[in-house]
């Protein structure tokens, strides 16, 4: 595996800068804009991924560990592949990603080019545990403005706190009130459900819909 590379800049393409290292020159794709900051004879270093394909070898690179992370967490959903992965990391550093995404931002996200509403509600399904978790180990600054769907409604359940909250705040960029939100987590959690919050999330859909 291609972990890094260092060399200087000799081609810039909208997507694409090739590095010269060792007398070799290797193509990297990049977001669109790392490129723009790319300049000839430059010298730069980059955290790498490489992609490997039955007739073709792709190196990806990022201008920080962040990114490359992001980018790994990114195509791990099915959905988003490579291309798509770096269009978003293109319109968001990866603390605005985890902000979306542990916010709740389902607008933002289905507005970055070759994510849509499906995608972009799989993203806060599957994600959130994920990112909260990336975040604190990768140290990013969050400014998270979320609803307080932890706070006890107004017909008096109980609040609610963790993975309940977070599965709580995504019925309700779903179109769920909060007490309809509350009520379907209480509900899932009292028949066993909630190891984690995609789990909790279906069941409570479940509940939502009659199951």
């Amino acid at each position: 595996m291609i972990a890094s590379i260092e060399g200087r800049c000799v081609y810039v393409g909208k997507d694409r800068v090739v590095l010269e290292v060792g007398g070799l020159g290797y193509e990297v794709a990049v977001t669109e804009s790392l490129a723009r900051r790319c300049k000839l004879d430059e010298r730069y270093r980059w955290q790498t991924v490489l992609l490997v394909r039955e007739n073709e070898l792709t190196l990806i690179g990022f201008a920080t560990a962040a990114e490359r992370e992001f980018f790994k967490l990114l195509t791990s959903i099915s959905g988003i592949g490579p291309k798509v992965a770096l269009k978003v990391l293109d319109r968001l550093s990866p603390s605005q990603l985890a902000n979306c995404v542990l916010s709740n931002d389902v607008q933002r996200l289905k507005g970055v080019p070759g994510i849509g509403l499906k995608v972009a509600k799989r993203l806060l399904l599957e994600l959130p545990e994920k990112v909260s978790q990336m975040a604190s180990d990768l140290a990013l600054p969050l400014d998270l403005e979320i609803e307080n769907v932890g706070s006890a409604s107004q017909s008096g359940e109980a609040a609610l706190e963790g993975i309940a909250a977070e599965a709580a705040a995504l019925l309700m960029t779903w179109g769920c009130t909060l007490e309809e939100a509350q009520g379907a987590v209480l509900s899932a959690q009292a028949q066993g459900a909630g190891e984690n919050v995609q789990d909790l999330v279906m069941a409570a859909m479940g509940q939502l819909g009659g199951g």
